[in-house]
């Protein structure tokens, strides 16, 4: 429905309505601009002020007072979006059980949600969201220190270890979520170094 006009990085991407598309009066829009804000209360501030007519994701901390505004519509809904971490078990010291177990025993989900996504999330029940036919729930996994703490000492890194902490993502929920849990595993010994990407 669009074609290409320009694309200036890491400033903007534009496109235009394609006159030739195949479906009549679609689509209805003549431009759009694609704006990467990494900051959370620019892109708030672009949409209170008019400079955006869209914006996503919204920032959460923000998300109460854009829903006040009469003259913006703030969609909330369940998502499949499930945001996880990632280990190489190729590599030491992720290749051992006990370690990814200690991982997940260290993060407390329920207050990642609250931190970094105000309430605007819930710890995923199983490795497929909710939403999508067929999912199973396993239950969130439980948040256990000790339990953490133990396991670590039974694969052998009884003081934790050093890694890197990826982030697919460079906004400001994204920097939360991994300093969120930068402290969580720091807790048990794991010390990270934060990379986004």
């Amino acid at each position: 429905p669009f074609e290409f006009v320009e694309w200036k990085q890491p400033d903007y991407l534009k496109v235009k309505k394609f006159d030739g598309y195949w479906q009549k009066g679609l689509p209805k829009i003549d431009t759009i601009t694609w704006r990467s804000v990494v900051d959370n209360n620019s892109r708030a501030a672009m949409m209170q002020t008019g400079e955006a007519q869209f914006t996503f994701p919204v920032p959460y901390e923000v998300a109460d007072v854009l829903k006040a505004k009469p003259d913006l519509m703030l969609v909330a809904a369940p998502s499949i979006v499930l945001r996880y971490l990632s280990m190489n078990t190729q590599q030491k010291p992720f290749d051992n059980l006990k370690v990814r177990q200690a991982i997940a025993y260290a993060i407390n989900k329920q207050a990642l949600a609250k931190v970094a996504f105000n309430g605007y999330a819930e710890p995923a029940p199983g490795i497929v969201p909710p939403g999508v036919e067929y999912s199973v729930k396993l239950g969130p996994w439980p948040y256990d220190v000790a339990k953490a703490k133990q396991l670590l000492k039974e694969a052998g890194y009884p003081d934790g270890f050093e890694t890197e902490l990826w982030s697919g993502y460079n906004n400001s929920t994204s920097q939360k979520v991994v300093q969120f849990i930068q402290q969580q595993l720091q807790q048990v010994g794991i010390r990270t170094k934060i990379t986004l990407l």
